[in-house]
């Protein structure tokens, strides 16, 4: 099969990829999904020479986060038409209810220096604003902005929420964004998000959420306040995915949900508390799970020894993606992720974003075996050429990309984590 096709999403764009082996000429077509996009035809003299390219353009989009469509999501999708076929039930909720959410639009946070969520779920975010039409939108954000000081007036997040579940957007929302409630740097431990839960009536179709969806100009990650979300899982039962950015006064006292399909959760510093939490939790259709360690000196510190319910692998039988990721501990995970059975489930094994060393590199090397793998992402490391070198040689993409490098004659240099503060 020549034809392939990839999807790409993230907090900023959500974009396909084709491409085809047609004779001597390599065919692609690009561009943001939803539009027909752009085609380009490449001529060659031979047919070596068109794989050739093929199989580089191939590499290249598998190396820069592209996940494949083509065969990976026809299974699925058949399985679930047959099962639709003999069941008789479930087509036309679930066309109403607009399907369940693909796996690649788990993923929203690919670096630090992350901006204001402009694509969620792979739809456009809109700003929701007191008196300006809404029709036709699935995904919204609440938040308050320097802007509303701009405009005059005093603003206010929880009139603004309140305002927004009382309009004609919330029934139809699918994926709902919260982000700045306090222009002032939040001090008040994520209570102004408890609106939802009050009037979850409201949300019949949620299916993603974002809990702080502030960026550093607003609140660095550690000064973000968040609380028990307990009660958010609890009064959701259909929410597929949750993504919540910062960790102080982070609970989540009872793991648990029937549906949830992918949590992730952002910081400077998780609390050993909140994994341990995660570890013990009751998330039958989990694939997807996102951890944000960080440094000790924001609260993280959590140890190789409190993942390991979680290594076991029999914590989430669907698990498909982790990402154990910002993360001064990398070294040490790697170590021992490596021998451990869940990386036998995992189709993507993400330890981005930390101060990975040839230490734990040349641990990761043992992955070869691992057929079931797809993808490791290693982007922001510490890891010298000639091991890169090595790691690349592994039989699935390997992201090598934001390689950086200890100054032996600087006293104040070392590895450090992508974001901590």
């Amino acid at each position: 099969m020549s034809f392939r096709e990839f999807e790409y999403a993230d907090g900023k764009s959500f974009k396909f990829w084709k491409i085809d082996l047609q004779g001597n000429d390599v065919v692609t077509q690009y561009g943001r999904i939803g539009s027909e996009g752009q085609k380009t035809k490449k001529s060659f003299d031979s047919l070596e020479k068109a794989q050739k390219e093929y199989d580089k353009l191939v590499a290249e989009k598998l190396r820069k986060g592209y996940l494949e469509k083509t065969a990976a999501a026809a299974e699925p999708a058949k399985a679930d038409a047959q099962k639709a076929a003999a069941t008789g039930k479930g087509t036309k909720a679930a066309e109403a209810a607009g399907g369940e959410l693909p796996p690649m639009l788990f993923s929203t946070t690919r670096d630090s220096d992350f901006d204001h969520l402009s694509n969620f779920i792979g739809e456009r975010v809109t700003d929701f604003r007191e008196g300006k039409p809404t029709k036709g939108k699935r995904v919204y954000r609440v938040r308050m902005s320097y802007d509303d000081e701009d405009e005059g007036g005093e603003p206010d997040f929880g009139e603004r929420l309140k305002a927004f579940l009382a309009s004609d957007a919330a029934p139809a929302t699918r994926g709902l964004v919260l982000g700045a409630y306090d222009l002032e740097g939040g001090s008040t431990g994520g209570e102004e998000y408890k609106e939802i839960v009050k009037r979850k009536d409201r949300l019949p179709n949620l299916k993603a959420l974002f809990l702080g969806d502030i960026v550093m100009e607003e609140a660095e990650i550690s000064w973000i306040n968040q609380s028990d979300i307990s009660d958010v899982l609890e009064a959701f039962p259909q929410l597929e995915m949750l993504r919540v950015r910062g960790a102080s006064g982070l609970a989540i006292s009872k793991p648990q949900h029937p549906r949830l399909r992918a949590l992730a959760i952002e910081s400077g510093g998780l609390p050993a508390k909140v994994v341990s939490q995660i570890c013990r939790g009751k998330f039958p259709e989990l694939e997807y799970l996102e951890l944000w360690l960080g440094t000790p000196d924001y609260g993280g510190d959590c140890r190789v020894n409190d993942l390991q319910p979680l290594f076991k692998g029999k914590l989430f039988p669907k698990l498909k993606y982790l990402g154990l990721r910002n993360s001064e501990i990398a070294d040490d995970i790697a170590a021992v992720i490596v021998k451990a059975p869940v990386v036998d489930q995992l189709e993507i094994l993400d330890l981005s974003l930390g101060s990975l060393s040839d230490v734990g590199a040349n641990a990761l090397l043992q992955l070869e075996s691992k057929t079931n793998l797809k993808r490791l992402d290693l982007h922001h490391h510490y890891i010298s050429k000639p091991v890169q070198k090595k790691l690349k040689q592994l039989p699935f993409p390997v992201d090598l990309s934001d390689a950086k490098t200890v100054d032996e004659s600087d006293e104040f240099s070392g590895r450090f984590i992508s974001i901590s503060e």
